[in-house]
C-alpha cells in the first residue's frame, strides 16, 4: 500500500486515539442515561486500547440500551472501519445520521469512509457538509477539512479519463490555498499543495511549498517522502536519498517503511545498508544513542552514495553523546560530499559549534569558543541560504549567537524572522525573545512574549522560569 495524500481523522466519543488514521475529538452527540454513557465509556476505552472486538460488542450493548443512540452507531462505524470492512462501517455512520442528521462526527467519518474507497464523487458531498455543520458550530471554516476536500478533488481529478480534470485540479489548488491562507503554519495544506505542484510539474513550486511543510513541521514524515519523490523526478538522486531517509526517521507506520525502504533500494540502497539505517533511526527514535552510532557508523565508512547521510546521523549521534569534536568532524565530512541542498546538514554543524559555547562538554575545554562562536554563525547564514531563506530554526539560532556577540538588535530581528516564518509558533523563539527583551528594558514587550511562550508550551522546559520573571516584571 502506498502512503495516502489525505491523513484523515475519524471522530469519535472524548479523547484521541492513535490508529491507522489519526483520530480526533468531539463531545457527545446527546446527553444519555447514565448506564448508556457507561458503555460508551467502556467502549470508548477499548477501542482506544485496539480491543476492537470486545468495542464493537459493548458498543452494541449501548444500542440495546439506547436504540437510537448515533454515538454507539459512529464507534460502532469506526470499529467496523478499524477491521476493513468499510461497507459496514458506512452503514453505521448513515443509521447514526438518520437519529441526528446534522452528527459532525459521523458526516465526516461517512466522507473519510468514501474517501478510504475512493468514492470521491461520494465522498464530496458529505466533506461539504461537514464543512457546513462545523461553520454553524465554530463560526468558523476547518483549514483541516479544506485540506481534506483539496485533496479528494485532487485523487479524483488523477482517476483515468476524468471527465473533469481541470475543473478538479482548480479546485484542489483553491482548498488548499485557503486552508493556508487561515493557518499559515498548516504543514498538511503546505505538503499536498507541494504534492499538487508536483503532478502539474511545477517543480520550483513544489519544492517551496514542501520546505515549508517541513519547516513548520521537521518531524513530517510525508513530507519528507513527497520531496524526495520531487527530488527522483528532477534526477537530483542524493537529495531524494536524504529526503527518504528524513522520512523513514520519523515514520511511525510500518506499511510506509516500507514504502520508503522501497524507494530507497530503487535509489541503489542495498538491503543490508538499509537495515542499518532502520536500526539507526530505532535505536534514536528510544535514545539509544551509542546503539545508533554503532549502525550509523558501519555504513558511514565505505565510500558510495549514501554516506553523506550516515556521516550527518552519526554527528547527531555523537552531538547528543556531547562528543563535539567527532560530531564537527563528522557533519564536515558529509558537507564535504554534498555541499549544496541540504541545509540540515549546515544547521547541525552550527548547533555542534554553538554547543561549544552553550554547553560545554570535556572535549571543548582548550577550544577557541569565539572561532566556534564564528564558525557556528557562518553555518546558520549557510543554512539559511540553503533554504532560501525560509529556515525559522537557524534563525532562531542566529539571533542567540548574535545575542552572545553583544549585537541585540540583530538578534531580535533574528527572533522576529524566526517567529514570522513560524507563524510565531516556536515556543522557544518566543523564549528566547523575551529575555532579551528584558534585558534590553522593553519590559511590556517581555511579558508578551513570556506570555505567549506559556500559552504555547504550559509545562515547557522553560515553564517555571517564564512565570517567575512575570511575578518579576
Amino acid at each position: 500500500m502506498t502512503k495516502s495524500g489525505l491523513l484523515t481523522k475519524l471522530f469519535l466519543i472524548g479523547a484521541a486515539v492513535s490508529l491507522n488514521v489519526a483520530v480526533g475529538t468531539a463531545a457527545l452527540a446527546w446527553n444519555y442515561a447514565p448506564q448508556v454513557n457507561q458503555k460508551l465509556t467502556e467502549a470508548t476505552e477499548l477501542y482506544h486500547n485496539r480491543k476492537i472486538s470486545s468495542a464493537k460488542i459493548v458498543f452494541n450493548e449501548a444500542l440495546q440500551l439506547e436504540p437510537n443512540c448515533p454515538d454507539a452507531y459512529n464507534g460502532l462505524g469506526l470499529c467496523f472501519a478499524n477491521q476493513g470492512d468499510l461497507d459496514s462501517a458506512a452503514d453505521c455512520y448513515k443509521n447514526a445520521l438518520k437519529v441526528k442528521p446534522d452528527f459532525y462526527n459521523s458526516i465526516y467519518n461517512l466522507a473519510n469512509n468514501y474517501y478510504l474507497q475512493r468514492n470521491y464523487s461520494e465522498s464530496i458531498p458529505y466533506y461539504l457538509q461537514a464543512m457546513s455543520v462545523h461553520q454553524k458550530l465554530k463560526g468558523k471554516e476547518n483549514p483541516e477539512l479544506l485540506v481534506s476536500l483539496g485533496t479528494v478533488y485532487r485523487e479524483r481529478a488523477a482517476v483515468p479519463n476524468s471527465t473533469n480534470r481541470e475543473g478538479d485540479l482548480t479546485k484542489a489548488l483553491q482548498y488548499y490555498q485557503k486552508a493556508i491562507a487561515l493557518k499559515p503554519d498548516l504543514s498538511q495544506a503546505h505538503a499536498m499543495l507541494g504534492q499538487l505542484f508536483i503532478e502539474q510539474k511545477r517543480f520550483p513550486q513544489a519544492e517551496k511549498e514542501l520546505l515549508a511543510a517541513i519547516a513548520y513541521n521537521d518531524k513530517y514524515a510525508y513530507a519528507y517522502y513527497v520531496l524526495g519523490k520531487l527530488y527522483y523526478v528532477k534526477k537530483e538522486y542524493p537529495a531524494a536519498l536524504v529526503a527518504y531517509h528524513n522520512s523513514l526517521k520519523h515514520e511511525s507506520i510500518e506499511r510506509y517503511k516500507e514504502d520508503t525502504l522501497a524507494e530507497m533500494q530503487r535509489l541503489g540502497m542495498p538491503l543490508d545498508t538499509a537495515e542499518h539505517f532502520a536500526r539507526g533511526y530505532e535505536a534514536m527514535n528510544t535514545g539509544k544513542w551509542e546503539e545508533a552510532e554503532g549502525e550509523f557508523d558501519a555504513v558511514a565508512q565505505p565510500e558510495g552514495p549514501f554516506r553523506a547521510v550516515a556521516l550527518n546521523n552519526l554527528g547527531y549521534t555523537q552531538w547528543r553523546q556531547k562528543n563535539l569534536t567527532a560530531a564537527i568532524a563528522s557533519y564536515k565530512k558529509a558537507i564535504q560530499i554534498l555541499p549544496h541542498g541540504q541545509p540540515e546538514f549546515y544547521y547541525n554543524l552550527g548547533q555542534a559549534y554553538l554547543s561549544r559555547f552553550t554547553d560545554p562538554a570535556p572535549d571543548s575545554k582548550n577550544v577557541d569558543l569565539k572561532a566556534s562562536l564564528a564558525e557556528a554563525e557562518k553555518c546558520f547564514k549557510q543554512c539559511i541560504s540553503e533554504a532560501r531563506g525560509n529556515h525559522f530554526l537557524s534563525h532562531n539560532a542566529m539571533g542567540v549567537v548574535l545575542k552572545l556577540k553583544g549585537d541585540k538588535n540583530a538578534a531580535l530581528n533574528e527572533y522576529n524572522l524566526a517567529l514570522m516564518q513560524s507563524a510565531n509558533h516556536l515556543a522557544v523563539v518566543q523564549y528566547n525573545r523575551a529575555l532579551l527583551l528584558e534585558e534590553m528594558g522593553r519590559k511590556d514587550e517581555a511579558k508578551k512574549s513570556f506570555e505567549a511562550y506559556l500559552k504555547l508550551a504550559p509545562t515547557g522546559a522553560n515553564a517555571e522560569s517564564s512565570r517567575q520573571r512575570l511575578a518579576h516584571l
